[in-house]
C-alpha cells in the first residue's frame, strides 16, 4: 500500500510541521459490505456531512463556536496556534459531531495560511462553512502603538480573512448552504478611543464583506457578519498593551462566549446577513448615526477618565 492511499492516511492528523498524530478512527466493522463511516474515501457519507472550518478555535468565542457547530452531520476542522488546546477541544467533541480534526498554524503569516490550504486539499474536496474568527487586539493611544504590532494585528484581523476567503471560495462554491461567517465587532461600526487599530481592522472587515457579498452570492455563497460586544473571554488579557489595559469584563454586563456561539449558529440556520449579539449594540450604531457629536462627547469623557 503506498503512503498516499486513503487507507494509509485516514484517521491521522497532519500538522504544520508535517508530523502525524497517532489517533486513529475506529476500525471498520467486520461484517461483509459494511464500511467504516468515518473513512475519508466514503463518498456517500462525505456527501451527507458538512465540513466546517473554524479559525481561532482554541479558546474564547472560537472554542464555543466549535461546541455550537458540533452536530452529528458536521465534520469540524479546528484551526489555531496552540496544538495542545486544539487537541483537547477536538477530543472533547468526539461523539458530538461526525468528526473533529485540528490543524495548528500561525494565521498571521502567509506561509501558515498556505500550509493550512495544502493540508486541507490533501484530505478534503468540499467546504460548506468557513468561520473567520481568529483575532487579536491592541490597547492604547495611537501614538503609543508600534508599527510592527499594527501590521501583526491587521495581518490576523483583516488580511488573513481576505486570504482565506480567496483560498477557500473554490471549495465553497456550489455547496449546499455554503456560508462564510466573520466574527466582527460592534467596534467595526463605531470607533472607540484607546482601541483605534482594532476598530480600524473591524471597519475594514465590514467593508470587505459588504463589498464581496454580491460577488459571492453569484457563486452560491452566503456571507454572515457577527457583531459581539463586550464578551467574557481572555481576549483583553491576550491583547497587546500600549499604555492602557481595560479592566476584565464584568460578567454581569458582558456576554458569555457560549451565548455568542449559540446566536451565531441560529443566525447561520436562518440565513441572516448580519447579527448583533447584544440587544444594545444596534442602539450604539443608531445613536452614532443620529447624534455622532454626542457619542464623541461621551467617548471623550471615557478617554479622559481612563487615560488622561
Amino acid at each position: 500500500m503506498d503512503a498516499g492511499s486513503p487507507d494509509q492516511v485516514r484517521g491521522r492528523l497532519v500538522r504544520h510541521d508535517g508530523a502525524t498524530s497517532s489517533r486513529t478512527k475506529p476500525a471498520p466493522a467486520s461484517e461483509p459490505g459494511i464500511r467504516d463511516p468515518y473513512m475519508y474515501d466514503s463518498v456517500k457519507i462525505m456527501a451527507l456531512t458538512k465540513i466546517i472550518l473554524i479559525t481561532g478555535a482554541s479558546m474564547g468565542i472560537g472554542a464555543s463556536l466549535a461546541k455550537a457547530f458540533a452536530k452529528p452531520n458536521h465534520h469540524l476542522i479546528l484551526v489555531a496556534r496552540s496544538e495542545d488546546k486544539l487537541k483537547k477541544l477536538a477530543s472533547s467533541l468526539q461523539g458530538k459531531c461526525a468528526k473533529a480534526d485540528y490543524f495548528a498554524t500561525d494565521l498571521t503569516s502567509a506561509s501558515g495560511r498556505q500550509a493550512l490550504l495544502d493540508w486541507f486539499t490533501t484530505y478534503f474536496q468540499d467546504l460548506h462553512v468557513l468561520i473567520n474568527n481568529a483575532g487579536m487586539g491592541i490597547y492604547g493611544p495611537l501614538v503609543k502603538n508600534d508599527f510592527d504590532s499594527i501590521r501583526k494585528l491587521f495581518e490576523l484581523n483583516f488580511f488573513a480573512c481576505v486570504d482565506l476567503i480567496q483560498k477557500f471560495t473554490p471549495f465553497l462554491s456550489g455547496r449546499s448552504k455554503a456560508t462564510i461567517i466573520n466574527t466582527s465587532s460592534i467596534a467595526g461600526h463605531r470607533g472607540v478611543p484607546l482601541m483605534s487599530i482594532y476598530c480600524a481592522s473591524k471597519f475594514a472587515l465590514n467593508g470587505l464583506v459588504e463589498s464581496i457579498r454580491p460577488e459571492l452570492k453569484s457563486l452560491g455563497i452566503h456571507c454572515l457578519n457577527i457583531y459581539p460586544g463586550v464578551t467574557n473571554t481572555p481576549f483583553s488579557e491576550n491583547a497587546i498593551e500600549r499604555g492602557w489595559q481595560p479592566t476584565p469584563a464584568n460578567k454581569r454586563f458582558s456576554d458569555s462566549p457560549d451565548k455568542v456561539a449559540r446566536k451565531t449558529y441560529r443566525a447561520y440556520l436562518k440565513g441572516s446577513r448580519e447579527h448583533f449579539i447584544n440587544f444594545t449594540n444596534p442602539w450604539v450604531r443608531g445613536m452614532n448615526f443620529i447624534a455622532p457629536r454626542l457619542v464623541d462627547w461621551i467617548l471623550s469623557r471615557f478617554y479622559r477618565r481612563n487615560y488622561s
